[in-house]
C-alpha cells in the first residue's frame, strides 16, 4: 500500500494543542505503523521567517530613502516607492535593468564600475555623487550600497542600494560659498 501523511493536532491532558504530521505505513499483514513528528518548533520557525520578512518588507516600503533591491549582477528585482518618486521609474520599467544603466550618467560610468567592485568584494561603500532621473536631470545624491549574504552561503544572493536626495543641501551649501565671496 501506499504510505500516507497527514496534519493533525493532538490535545494534551493540561489541553495544550500540538501539531503533528503522522506518516501511516501499511504493513504487509494489514495492519499500519504511525509515525508522528512533532510540528511546534517548525511552525514557531514559520512564524518567526513571516514576521521578519513583513518587518523587511515594511522597512523597505516606508523608507523615506530610495531603495533599489537587486540580483548578484546589480540587476534590478525591485524598488521602493521612495526611488519611484525620486528617479521617476517603475518597478516594472527598472525590473531586469542594470541598476547603473538606469541612474548613472555616461560620464560617471567609470566610478559606478569601481563602486561595483568595491561592493562585489564585500565592502559597504558609502559617496556622495550624482545620479540621473529618467528624464535625463542630474541629482545631487548620497548612495549606501552593499552585498547580501545569506548566513551559511558563501557567496552574495543580493545587492541592495539606498539613496538620498541632497541637492536641497547641495544648494544651501552653494548659497552659503558665493555668500562668502
Amino acid at each position: 500500500g501506499m504510505i500516507s501523511t497527514y496534519e493533525v493536532a493532538f490535545t494534551t491532558k493540561t489541553g495544550k494543542i500540538i501539531p503533528v504530521t503522522v506518516n501511516g505505513i501499511p504493513l504487509d499483514d494489514g495492519g499500519t505503523v504511525g509515525i508522528f513528528q512533532d510540528l511546534r518548533k517548525l511552525k514557531a520557525a514559520k512564524e518567526e521567517a513571516r514576521t521578519n520578512q513583513s518587518y523587511f518588507e515594511q522597512l523597505f516600503i516606508q523608507s523615506a530613502d530610495a531603495i533599489a533591491a537587486c540580483d548578484a549582477n546589480e540587476v534590478v528585482l525591485d524598488l521602493n516607492p521612495a526611488f519611484v518618486k525620486l528617479f521617476g521609474y517603475t518597478p516594472e520599467e527598472a525590473h531586469g535593468q542594470h541598476i547603473n544603466t538606469l541612474l548613472v550618467p555616461p560620464y560617471l560610468t567609470a566610478g559606478a564600475v569601481d563602486i561595483a567592485k568595491r561592493i562585489n568584494q564585500g565592502k559597504r561603500v558609502y559617496l556622495e555623487t550624482v545620479r540621473q532621473h529618467k528624464s535625463g536631470r542630474l541629482i545631487d545624491v548620497t548612495v549606501t550600497g552593499a552585498s547580501i549574504m545569506v548566513e551559511g552561503k558563501r557567496e552574495r544572493v543580493g545587492v541592495y542600494a539606498i539613496y538620498r536626495d541632497i541637492t536641497e543641501r547641495k544648494q544651501a551649501e552653494e548659497k552659503m560659498r558665493s555668500a562668502a565671496q
